[in-house]
């Protein structure tokens, strides 16, 4: 069983990969230059990308269309909102 982790936090998005035996950071980079690519085909989300300076990691592969979809907009969201200034 693998299981995906994405933290978003004010200066990084990081993706890691676990299963019990062990634990590999898949990708990272600097919040605020971070996209979020999203392709879809007949109005299903099929892919699901982080994408830096020309380097794209894909994420939430083991997800339904419609979840990845919901994904796709909380990880837009939490990208946008650890971006914003703090006072």
């Amino acid at each position: 069983k693998q299981i995906e982790r994405v933290l978003v936090t004010d200066r990084a998005v990081r993706v890691t990969r676990e299963t019990p035996k062990w634990s590999q950071v898949v990708w990272e980079s600097p919040t605020a230059f971070t996209r979020v690519s999203v392709l879809t085909d007949d109005d299903q989300t099929v892919d699901l990308r982080l994408a830096l300076s020309g380097k794209e990691a894909a994420v939430a592969r083991a997800l339904s269309p419609g979840e990845r979809a919901e994904f796709a907009k909380a990880l837009e969201g939490a990208i946008r909102q650890a971006r914003r200034p703090r006072f």
